[in-house]
């Protein structure tokens, strides 16, 4: 229901003039709404979102009232950096227009029926865990490369910026608990500390507390829970820096990560921590004879990917040797192999290799050949895949491909390490396009 921008606003003579210079199609614009932005953190629809509320205050009109609530709680900087991205006063004028047809009665063109025959059979168990401050961002239940690991077993959530307790349930016995996720360094940065203005529902008070900012959890054939966490301030060690002698350092040196890693041992009941050099959001692991964990670093702007060796630290203790990071390079002058490279803002040299930002949102395993695929967010997006090679910190290359347009949004990383030949782009397209993903 919520209009949007005629292309007329993109480009052409009647172009918005104040559309950001980045955004010059519709296309572009509804990206941000849909797939990087509002939607991705928002399940725009519910009462919360479709309705203004009492509490937060008297407005001229429902445009004011946008500006001022995307303000609210702890989320305000990451709500108004992607309103940004947008025209902001369009937007709060399209979003002000939708909530006022919605209080006048106006229903969306399309409204589903009821269940009807067998779907009315269909039972749900719903458990309300975690706590109403938090909020569920992730969970996992087994190794997905074995998923009769842990069996009728406990699942555990991450909270991200809600809170640094660990949700778990135990839905054989119907049974909830938690547990501390620890830092490292007292001095680790909280989510108790964003800017914010007043919420509707919570007034004033900062409710969420974390250090950890715990993001996505993947369990390992022992049931162990490995987590992309915060253990650290963001600034990274000396060995991670120029003038390092480790082996990815001299490649390409990093001065912060503001997520790393760490291992939870329900058996033991000890965590483990782990502070990399490279910033991790999602992981998962090979089936390789390193068990390496491979992880992505969310943003599209992030110029590594980064892996750990399981194996060399489970023997060793070591997280400095046991880790490890790349740029992506493109091997342009097709000659299979990884040579000099010029820079993203450099022209192709038909004697070099290229190196570019495509910083991977996801991050998946190829069973077959072990290359790492993954997303890179933006418009229009990319599917990513990396070969390691034997030595990844040197050898890795990397493969970036555009879903035509106008499709965007790539996020068929599962789908597309399927396939090959030809089909891999049928299988990109139609994932951008929302249609069913098959080779």
């Amino acid at each position: 229901m919520l209009n949007i921008p005629s292309q007329s606003q993109f480009s052409g003579p009647q172009r918005d003039e104040d559309m950001p210079e980045n955004i010059k199609t519709q296309a572009a614009w509804l990206n941000i709404i849909k797939t990087t932005g509002c939607i991705a953190c928002h399940a725009l629809g519910t009462i919360g979102t479709r309705t203004i509320p009492a509490a937060l205050g008297r407005f001229d009109n429902s445009a004011d009232a946008w500006a001022r609530r995307i303000q609210s709680g702890q989320a305000m900087t990451q709500m108004i950096n992607t309103i940004n991205r947008l025209d902001p006063q369009l937007a709060f004028q399209y979003f002000g227009n939708w909530t006022d047809r919605i209080a006048k009665g106006e229903l969306p063109f399309a409204q589903p029926l009821r269940p009807r025959g067998v779907e009315r059979n269909i039972v749900l168990t719903l458990w309300d865990w975690s706590r109403p401050t938090a909020y569920l961002h992730d969970l996992i239940g087994t190794d997905r490369r074995n998923p009769t690991v842990n069996a009728n077993g406990k699942l555990y959530g991450t909270t991200e910026e809600g809170t640094d307790d660990i949700p778990i349930l135990d839905p054989a016995h119907n049974a909830v608990a938690e547990i501390k996720h620890p830092v490292r360094d007292p001095n680790t940065p909280s989510s108790k500390d964003a800017p914010m203005e007043p919420s509707p529902y919570w007034g004033a008070e900062p409710i969420w507390d974390s250090q950890t900012s715990m993001h996505n959890p993947m369990m390992d054939e022992k049931g162990r829970v490995w987590f992309t966490a915060r253990v650290r301030p963001p600034a990274d060690p000396d060995f991670c820096k120029k003038g390092s002698n480790h082996p990815s350092a001299q490649v390409f040196p990093l001065q912060e990560a503001n997520r790393h890693l760490s291992m939870y041992d329900p058996a033991a009941g000890k965590f483990t921590l782990i502070s990399t050099c490279f910033p991790t959001h999602h992981l998962n692991f090979a089936a390789d004879a390193n068990q390496t964990l491979w992880t992505s670093a969310g943003g599209p702007q992030t110029p590594v990917f980064g892996w750990l060796n399981r194996k060399m630290f489970e023997e060793t203790g070591d997280e400095l040797k046991s880790q490890g990071w790349s740029p992506f390079i493109l091997d342009t002058n097709g000659n299979g192999k990884r040579d000099d490279y010029v820079e993203p803002d450099q022209p192709v040299d038909p004697a070099k290799d290229k190196r570019v930002v495509a910083g991977l949102y996801s991050v998946e395993v190829s069973p077959a050949d072990g290359t790492v695929w993954g997303t890179s967010l933006g418009y229009p997006g990319y599917v990513v895949r990396v070969d390691p090679g034997p030595d990844p910190s040197h050898t890795a290359l990397t493969e970036i491909y555009e879903p035509p347009l106008p499709g965007y949004g790539a996020a068929a990383t599962s789908t597309a390490r399927a396939c090959s030949g030809p089909h891999w782009q049928a299988a990109i397209w139609r994932a951008s396009t929302g249609k069913n993903a098959k080779c």
